[in-house]
């Protein structure tokens, strides 16, 4: 038995374990689950030049000047769409090193199959002990997709993972 404890950690714990059991499920079942995920990938990045207003939906989030989305990418805790930069964004948060890493790995292989024949390109950056891990595709179309890590080195349960989709430059 696992004891996840109480309060927000436990539930940034539990999210992070629904949402790495999810994905893990992607990498593991090469049928409908990441059939499912590449069709909404495919209905986002096909949404791009309309900048995904047609899932805003929910809750507006001032401080972030993101809209809740109602189109969700299987294994992601929330989706939102950002109106100051105009993208598509899924999350998940609250994860160990471990299963960020785990996520960010596939994720990576789940979105090269939903994008086969595109190149991507890998970055990373460290800024003031937080590892920012970029891997990026870019479609004839000019549009984006960005699955990125976000890596806390001091503290171990404080992870995220996105999944960012939108125009290119």
């Amino acid at each position: 038995m696992i004891r996840l404890g109480n309060g927000p950690q436990a539930a940034r714990n539990i999210a992070g374990a629904v949402g790495a059991v999810a994905l893990m499920s992607l990498s593991t079942v090469p049928g409908s689950a990441q059939q499912d995920f590449c069709a909404v990938l495919m209905r986002v990045l096909a949404d791009t030049p309309n900048k995904f207003l047609s899932f805003k939906t929910g809750r507006y989030h001032e401080k972030l000047k993101q809209w809740d989305a109602n189109i969700f990418l299987p294994g992601m805790q929330g989706c939102r769409i950002d109106v100051e930069i105009d993208n598509y964004q899924c999350y998940n948060e609250g994860l160990s090193h471990r299963t960020a890493d785990q996520q960010e790995k596939n994720l990576v292989s789940t979105v090269r199959r939903c994008l086969p024949g595109l190149s991507s390109t890998n970055r990373s950056k460290d800024e003031k002990g937080i590892v920012r891990s970029v891997v990026e595709w870019k479609t004839a179309e000019k549009r984006q997709v960005q699955v990125v890590k976000r890596h806390v080195k001091s503290r171990n349960n404080d992870d995220k993972i996105f999944v960012y989709v939108e125009a290119a430059d």
